[in-house]
């Protein structure tokens, strides 16, 4: 499979939607992405994605939408994700695993973040594991 170029994020200016979904993509999302200030939506599921969600995603306080559901994605889910206002987060069917940060967890509970993820492999220390969905 392909992998994705760190020159598709240099179009920072412009970009509010990108759709890379269920195109057999391998190897890892480029720190470049950190750079996508408009950009409101990223499809990436049903890949071969892998390595660690970049925390650099959260430098895009734009994001509304991420789906990275059924990739290979592992770790922890980054804390720099708190940034983000009033979104959606898909990561289930991923080998991510930990306790989520306590930032994303807080948002959780407020409502201001929606967060789908494997609950046998990512939770919150707090009462936000009960708002949490599992995939």
């Amino acid at each position: 499979g392909a992998t994705i170029p760190p020159g598709l994020f240099t179009m920072s200016n412009v970009v509010k939607l990108i759709a890379l979904d269920d195109n057999n993509l391998q190897g890892t999302v480029p720190t470049e992405i950190g750079y996508m200030t408009l950009l409101g939506t990223l499809h990436l599921q049903n890949n071969g994605l892998a390595g660690t969600i970049p925390s650099e995603l959260g430098l895009v306080t734009s994001l509304q939408w991420l789906d990275v559901t059924n990739n290979h994605f592992s770790g922890e889910i980054p804390v720099q994700i708190a940034n983000w206002v009033r979104s959606y987060l898909l990561m289930s069917s991923n080998d991510l695993e930990g306790v989520i940060p306590a930032a994303i967890c807080d948002r959780l509970e407020n409502n201001s973040l929606f967060l789908e993820v494997d609950c046998e492999e990512v939770y919150c220390v707090n009462n936000a594991s009960r708002v949490l969905q599992c995939g």
